[in-house]
This record gives structure tokens, C-alpha cells and sequence, in this order.
């Protein structure tokens, strides 16, 4: 699906939403449509509110963003440390 798409559809669930405030699908739902766009403080937002109202909603959803996010800081991290030898490393080259 493209952008506009999931934008289209976070519109309906909301809709939903305001019918049927305790609908734990259509929270769910909305975090999925705002994960796949790249708004994941939304997405964490709409799956905790899932979560609250039904205890088998996807919690799993928030643990693998967060599981991305810490990964992708071990990598930046692991890429600064790299970065760091190899300019030490010309350095006691001279």
C-alpha cells in the first residue's frame, strides 16, 4: 500500500473510533497504519491504547519497535566506534 492509502485508512479507524471508543481492533489497526508510514510514537500510542482495552492486542507490535530502535543505536554506535579506529589509525600511520 502507498502512503496515501494507510492515510486514508488511519481516517476510517478514527471514524470508528469516535463510533466505538472501546474498539481494541481499530486501535490496533491504527498503529499498524501508523507504523507502516513512519509515525511510530503514534503507532506505540494507538497499541498501548489497544493493549488497555484488550489485553491480547498487540503488544508484540511496541516490543519489536523498540527491539528496531535499540538495534539501530547499536549500529550507529557500532559505526562511530569503526569510524574512530580507522581515523586513529591514519593518524599514528604519519
Amino acid at each position: 500500500m502507498e502512503e496515501k492509502e494507510y492515510e486514508k485508512s488511519i481516517e476510517l479507524y478514527k471514524k470508528a473510533l469516535e463510533l466505538n471508543p472501546d474498539y481494541a481492533a481499530a486501535y490496533s489497526n491504527l498503529g499498524l497504519a501508523y507504523k507502516r508510514i513512519k509515525r511510530i510514537n503514534e503507532a506505540v500510542k494507538h497499541f498501548k491504547r489497544a493493549a488497555e482495552i484488550d489485553r491480547k492486542a498487540p503488544i508484540s507490535e511496541i516490543k519489536k519497535i523498540k527491539m528496531k530502535a535499540k538495534t539501530k543505536n547499536n549500529i550507529i554506535i557500532f559505526i562511530l566506534i569503526l569510524a574512530s579506529l580507522i581515523i586513529l589509525w591514519f593518524l599514528l600511520k604519519k
